[in-house]
């Protein structure tokens, strides 16, 4: 198997693991846990898990990491585990989980333009004809065909896109991170830097004892594992071997496919024909991702 089809087959993965997401965070939010205290959880989860699986397996070398990588990782830690999920928690408030996971999907597109700008990757008519039914798709798979932009805040509309932007830099310059790097390393350094930062956004010394309850422990801590260390070192190896943002952007749309069913099966949400056909469509898209030609790698820089 070549290392481009393993890349797709984490980042498959990790976006199915995605999809789960909306389990955990529902279950830890009716505990009285804020979004930012749920993300320090995972993330300490994270660190310390990933940490323990470096010092056993690899030692010192695992921890060892040039500047370079480091300021990269800090920049991914900042930008991903703290600006983006402020950005995203905003959306949410103000236009409401579906539309926000909508324009949080539209990533592909800023992918596609900042890889064609800073990658020099190609375009062609089955990346164009991917984007165009994993956009259609996403859309459908969330809201059925009935979203609808009237009356909706400006501001909530604009954070939501700002926040899409984000997600597709992120992972432009996870490029970079993982180029010559191992991922778990880089995973670990992103996830401590985040911590860090969240550390000081969610005071756990002043937050109350319910957020180290027994019973929130027992949902944070398989979250962490498996959203979090498993997740991103998938993440963070699917980015290394598939080497196009768009790419990424696309394979881990079937996030949106996943929640959407495992919400029509547990939580009994409303289900629709146009709402199977979007989760279709997201899945024919990553047909035609695996249909691209094979473009050039990124070059140690």
């Amino acid at each position: 198997m070549s290392d481009v089809r393993k890349g797709y087959i984490c980042t498959l993965t990790y976006g199915a693991m995605l999809g789960l997401i909306g389990f955990f965070t529902t279950t830890l939010g009716n505990m009285g846990l804020t979004s930012f205290q749920i993300n320090f959880e995972r993330f300490l989860v994270t660190v310390i898990s990933i940490g323990i699986y470096l010092a056993a397996v690899r030692g010192r070398e695992g921890f060892r990491i040039d500047l370079k990588g480091f300021l990269i990782c800090a920049f991914l830690g900042i930008l991903g585990d703290v600006i983006m999920a402020y950005c995203y928690v905003e959306a949410i408030a103000s236009i409401g989980m579906g539309l926000a996971a909508v324009i949080l999907y539209t990533a592909p597109i800023f992918s596609t333009i900042l890889a064609r700008i800073f990658l020099k990757t190609p375009f062609n008519r089955y990346k164009g004809i991917a984007l165009v039914l994993n956009l259609l798709g996403c859309f459908l798979a969330v809201t059925g065909g009935k979203a609808s932009l009237s009356g909706l805040p400006m501001y909530g509309i604009a954070i939501g896109f700002l926040c899409s932007f984000f997600f597709a830099v992120n992972i432009l310059v996870s490029q970079f991170a993982t180029d010559g790097r191992d991922p778990i390393t880089v995973c670990f350094y992103t996830f401590l830097v985040g911590v860090v930062c969240l550390l000081f956004i969610v005071q756990p010394w002043s937050a109350g004892p319910e957020i180290w309850a027994p019973r929130v422990l027992m949902v944070s801590v398989p979250y962490g594992l498996l959203e979090g260390a498993l997740g991103y070192v998938l993440y963070y190896t699917g980015i290394k071997l598939v080497r196009d943002p768009a790419k990424v952007n696309v394979l881990s749309s079937i996030e949106v496919a996943v929640a959407a069913i495992f919400g029509i099966i547990v939580y009994n949400e409303p289900h629709s024909l146009l709402r199977f056909v979007g989760m279709a469509l997201i899945l024919v898209s990553m047909w035609f991702v695996g249909r691209t030609p094979k473009e050039p790698r990124l070059e140690s820089r």
